[in-house]
């Protein structure tokens, strides 16, 4: 209710002002009792995870796993993309990222749904650890989402922050697929490719491999994809130049998939920021929290569209919220009568 009605400043949905105070969100609780909820809210107190950065939400985050698996089944065309929660206090946990629209946060790694956006998984960050080496963090994240699911031959779809070519391989060893956009200074890369000067726009050169194949596609620039499954027929697309014409070009198949299937990671981003009330938070896993909260809301609304249901984000999430205010009216009332029967 509070990302859907925004007003200044938390305290004005009780204000005494009529033009500020939400009378339904008053009605449920007074100012100081939510004041006091959030202050006192706890999750784990477990002194056993000391080491543990994620300590103080690791259950919630232990059950939404476990919950978002049991609740959908996983699709065959998965993205996996980091995702940012806004933060600016300090923690160790903190990441600086210039070219993401969130800049300084908490990363989180996200395996969604490449149709409908629903987050199957997730891994947030913590940081270097002192004990363990960080080694190729980039393909262990990759990794650590594909053994994880029960069935093979999924097909992963990554950006070239993560993509490599002894990543392909792994995956293959696990039956699984690959597909992404690869930097070219990667490592084990064919270096007789021919050059960004001699291609021509819509022309491509590729090489083939027993795990992987390679293919440098040029539309204005040129585009490295790799992956290790063969993807289909090529594709014919429209393009104009810059004197206005328009001409048809051959586009490779696995560029086609990968425009296709990349973007699930970043839909459930943008459902995210729709109605998103950004409030301070002193105490850093309540961004966290906040968030988890958000992402399960938006993992719903994706499962009612799967089922049919025609309703648009915004009147789904007025939906949530009447139910939340009713029910919480009605145990209000409840409480009351006991005091006063007492």
């Amino acid at each position: 209710m509070i990302g859907l009605v925004v007003l200044p400043r938390i305290r004005d949905y009780w204000s005494r002002n009529s033009y500020l105070k939400n009378e339904k969100l008053s009605s449920v609780f007074t100012r100081n009792r939510f004041q006091f909820i959030l202050s006192a809210l706890r999750i784990n107190n477990d002194p056993a995870r000391r080491k543990d950065k994620l300590k103080k939400i690791r259950p919630i985050i232990d059950f939404l796993k476990r919950k978002f698996r049991e609740k959908c089944t996983v699709s065959n065309n998965l993205s996996i993309d980091e995702s940012m929660i806004k933060f600016k206090g300090r923690s160790s946990m903190k990441q600086y990222l210039p070219n993401k629209p969130i800049k300084r946060g908490f990363k989180v790694w996200v395996m969604a749904d490449s149709n409908f956006g629903y987050v199957f998984d997730f891994n947030i960050y913590t940081g270097k650890s002192k004990d363990k080496k960080e080694t190729c963090l980039d393909e262990q994240v990759v990794l650590n989402f594909a053994q994880t699911l029960e069935h093979s031959f999924h097909k992963l779809f990554f950006d070239n922050y993560f993509m490599s070519i002894s990543l392909l391989k792994k995956l293959s060893e696990i039956n699984q697929y690959g597909c992404g956009t690869i930097q070219k200074n990667r490592k084990n890369l064919p270096r007789d490719l021919r050059s960004d000067r001699n291609l021509k726009r819509g022309e491509m050169d590729s090489r083939f491999s027993t795990n992987f194949c390679i293919k440098k596609w040029k539309d204005k620039r040129s585009v490295l994809i790799a992956s290790n499954y063969l993807a289909g027929e090529d594709k014919e697309i429209a393009r104009r130049e810059s004197d206005g014409r328009k001409i048809f070009i051959v586009q490779p198949a696995e560029i086609n998939e990968y425009n296709k299937y990349m973007g699930g990671v970043d839909h459930h981003d943008q459902m995210l920021a729709l109605y998103n009330r950004d409030r301070k938070a002193y105490k850093y896993w309540h961004r966290i929290f906040f968030y988890l909260i958000k992402m399960t809301v938006t993992n719903a609304y994706f499962l009612s569209i799967m089922h049919g249901s025609k309703l648009s984000y915004r009147e789904f999430l007025f939906s949530v919220s009447e139910s939340l205010i009713e029910s919480g009216t009605e145990s209000s009332k409840r409480r009351s009568e006991r005091l006063k029967n007492k």
